[in-house]
């Protein structure tokens, strides 16, 4: 087992990059961010991803062979909480189950969409306008972000 830890050093300058709320919301990376979504953050010339980060440091370490999925499909979120470690396999199935790895267009229109980004300009969170339609703040999140596409 190959495993990935974070010396204190590097966790106190990882946190400072990190705002965090309450335990419940999601903590977002400030630091660079990559390609895909997801914090970067340099330890020693390595790019390591910032969830995979505030996992290592809160667990003490972490099989370098697992992934880490988040539960609030959050990419920026690095709230412990919000974390845990996972197969390819589990990956896979989570991001199937919540919609972010089907070949298909989503079930919402595009003026369903554009009502909820309306609402998010209009300055409701995502979890404000998730509550209101009686959705999973991950599909707002997504839909608003443009991450899935309006049918």
């Amino acid at each position: 087992m190959r495993q990935f830890t974070v010396s204190a050093p590097n966790a106190e300058r990882f946190w400072r990059y990190v705002d965090r709320g309450g335990p419940d919301e999601c903590w977002l990376w400030k630091g660079a961010v990559g390609t895909r979504g997801y914090g970067n953050f340099n330890v020693n010339g390595a790019v390591l991803k910032a969830h995979r980060v505030a996992y290592a440091i809160a667990n003490a370490q972490l099989d370098s062979r697992l992934y880490v999925l988040h539960t609030c499909d959050v990419p920026l979120c690095c709230n412990p909480a919000h974390l845990y470690a996972g197969t390819a396999l589990d990956n896979k199935r989570d991001a199937i189950d919540r919609g972010r790895l089907n070949p298909h267009k989503s079930a919402y229109t595009v003026q369903q969409v554009q009502a909820m980004r309306d609402m998010f300009e209009g300055g409701m969170t995502y979890q404000q306008i998730a509550d209101y339609l009686g959705l999973p703040h991950g599909t707002v999140w997504n839909l608003v972000t443009g991450r899935t596409k309006p049918s």
